[in-house]
């Protein structure tokens, strides 16, 4: 690894995992545990589940899981190693490399140079803005005419490229940067012998990720005669990807979480706009069709988006592109259409902050009233086939929404919007949902891995103390030991042992029938062996991903004793750890009697064969001694076997 193992124990021990998760979506405290939404895929009751106790997460429905280095991995996109930084940043604590280098560290330093220069580039047309004669004369005017203060300019980063092929490549060469990292950057083209700034004589708009680091920029012409588009942006990098990011999402997403909404608009100055009246829960597609890494990003931190679109049939069309794909993800979509030939940024300035504060709160429609209206203006009451395929358009619409509650109500309202009968209408649904349920793919889960059969838990664990029925499986005793040795490992129990002791000197002639139980078993072992202490937090500092995501499926509960039967009902619960040794006592004996059982039963049909006499004689012994081991340990466990 290229980070010391003593800075990675630093970062998981000062990292408090639910204050992290909380920068990405909303929790909610119950009992010990925080509870959300997760982040990973769509569901509409709370499933994710943050241990600050254990240090890890779990969702319940696809089965993620992890502790708060995973979670920014999975979050983010990003390597072990990105991970790690940006928390080590966070905490303010030093980022300590081993001597090895890895393929991993020069990933990382591939990355971290791009960042380097970017936040260069972004500095040195920001100056040009700021301080060059040039953007003096075009630049600033521009920003002037479309009323963006300097606050505004500067707090988006703002800048100016010369309208020259190489104005930042000299700068940048002079500061001894290779070419080949200023072409991995995006910020020149290389052509044959040629040598060209990718951005000459344009604004510059800063695009960054949603960690605040400058990743690509976005550019508008500042002449009227130009060869090329109006706005064009960076190429694609190895921290830059086309439709994998939102503008302006690292300055929204505190008040997005706060307010639990999201104004989604089409440009860069859109979201100054917004900026500029005050209102920071916006951001932009900026120029390209609305992802679906988009739309999971801001489904991460709100239920309820608004699209806001020009009012001409260009901003009609992209917003009913973008319904489709805000719904199918459980999101609350609202539209706002702004009047025809104008976008946030001029109707700001036509009818000041006031004034458009009150159009985007008070003309905001949602998506099927939106629809409706547009598709019955364009179709005429003389032409029933064009109002049957409006009827049509809005339902699909309705049908991409996952609630069946909430689309039975928008069927409703549609129904009255169009005047059309309940039933009919109901007809049309089941009809189109059964024509999209044939076509559409099957949606792959995120952790699609982790749910196969071999994988999936083989016990349905309640919130109970042990699993006391003799017929459970072999599999759920052995999950249960190992819950219990991760979870009361540290407890002290005879001649000031720890309990983990006990357990795998006990267990340690056993072999565990359960793959995820036996790879875990033998890594406490490993653990055991080497002098250190065999608990949770030993499985999270693993570098195996594999033995992290084992330990956390066997501890994790989706349930808690509520606080209410104490304070409300004055009802008491024995706590578990109270009791732990006997706990594992029992369990360990309830596993050990169910292996001499299928031994027995082994033994039995063995006996059905066809036998000589000595081989008879020598299982019948066998059986004996098994059914006396049987009935000493059924004896510790104070029941009562056949004979």
């Amino acid at each position: 690894m290229m980070i010391s193992p003593s800075t990675i124990q630093l970062v998981q021990r000062t990292a408090r995992i639910e204050e992290i998760i909380a920068d990405f979506i909303p929790l909610k405290k119950k009992g010990q545990n925080f509870w959300a939404c997760c982040p990973f895929h769509h569901e509409q009751t709370p499933s994710f589940s943050v241990s600050p106790i254990k240090g890890f997460y779990k969702c319940f429905g696809c089965d993620a899981a992890g502790d708060v280095i995973t979670f920014i991995q999975q979050i983010e996109g990003v390597s072990f190693v990105e991970a790690l930084t940006y928390l080590a940043q966070r905490y303010s604590i030093p980022v300590t490399p081993t001597a090895d280098d890895t393929g991993d560290l020069q990933d990382y330093n591939a990355k971290e140079s791009l960042y380097i220069l970017l936040n260069l580039a972004r500095d040195y047309y920001t100056n040009l803005l700021w301080n060059h004669t040039e953007a003096a004369k075009v630049a600033l005017p521009y920003l002037e005419q479309r009323a963006i203060s300097s606050v505004v300019a500067k707090k988006f980063g703002l800048g100016y490229s010369l309208d020259r092929w190489d104005g930042f490549y000299t700068f940048a060469v002079e500061k001894g940067i290779s070419l080949a990292l200023l072409i991995a950057a995006g910020l020149v083209i290389q052509n044959g012998d040629k040598v060209y700034d990718r951005f000459r004589g344009r604004l510059m708009f800063p695009i960054q990720n949603g960690s605040g680091q400058v990743v690509a920029f976005g550019a508008r012409h500042m002449t009227t005669a130009v060869d090329g588009p109006k706005y064009i942006n960076s190429s694609e990098t190895a921290v830059y990807q086309k439709g994998s990011l939102l503008y302006g999402l690292s300055f929204a997403k505190r008040s997005i979480k706060q307010i639990n909404h999201c104004y989604l608009v089409e440009g860069y100055t859109d979201v100054l706009a917004f900026h500029k009246a005050g209102v920071e829960e916006v951001v932009a597609s900026a120029g390209t069709a609305l992802t679906e890494a988009q739309i999971e990003a801001l489904r991460r931190l709100t239920t309820k988006v608004t699209l806001i679109f020009d009012g001409d049939q260009a901003g009609i069309q992209a917003a009913f592109r973008g319904i489709d794909k805000l719904l199918a993800q459980g999101l609350e979509v609202k539209v706002i259409l702004l009047p025809t030939g104008e976008d946030p940024d001029s109707y700001l300035r036509k009818v000041g902050t006031d004034g458009f504060k009150h159009y985007i709160h008070c003309t905001a429609q949602d998506f099927v009233t939106f629809k409706a209206n547009v598709l019955l203006n364009q179709s005429t009451e003389q032409n029933p086939v064009e109002q049957a395929k409006a009827i049509r358009a809005v339902v699909q619409s309705i049908i991409a929404i996952p609630d069946e509650i909430t689309r039975t109500l928008f069927l409703k309202k549609c129904s009255q919007l169009f005047s059309i009968e309940e039933a009919v209408l109901f007809t049309t649904y089941h009809t189109l949902q059964h024509q999209t349920n044939e076509v559409r793919p099957q949606k792959k889960t995120f952790f699609k891995h982790h749910t196969t059969a071999k994988n999936r838990p083989s016990l349905d664990r309640k919130n109970i103390p042990f699993i006391s029925k003799l017929t459970a499986s072999i599999e759920a005793y052995e999950r249960e030991i190992m819950r219990i040795l991760l979870t009361y490992g540290t407890t002290t129990v005879a001649e000031g042992k720890p309990l983990y002791a006990y357990i795998l000197l006990e267990l340690e002639d056993v072999v565990f029938r359960s793959t995820d139980c036996k790879v875990l078993f033998d890594y406490c072992q490993t653990v055991f062996k080497q002098s250190r202490c065999v608990d949770m937090q030993c499985c999270l500092d693993s570098t195996e991903a594999t033995i992290r995501k084992i330990a956390i499926d066997v501890t994790a509960f989706p349930h808690d004793i509520s606080e209410a039967w104490i304070k409300k009902y004055s009802i008491y619960t024995t706590e578990e750890a109270q009791n732990v040794y006997q706990m594992s006592l029992e369990v360990i004996l309830r596993l050990k009697i169910r292996l001499v059982q299928e031994l027995i039963e082994e033994n039995r049909e063995a006996l059905k064969k066809g036998l000589s006499a000595d081989e008879e004689i020598h299982l019948l012994q066998v059986h004996q001694s098994l059914k006396d081991t049987e009935c000493r340990i059924a004896k510790q466990l104070g029941t009562v076997v056949a004979q």
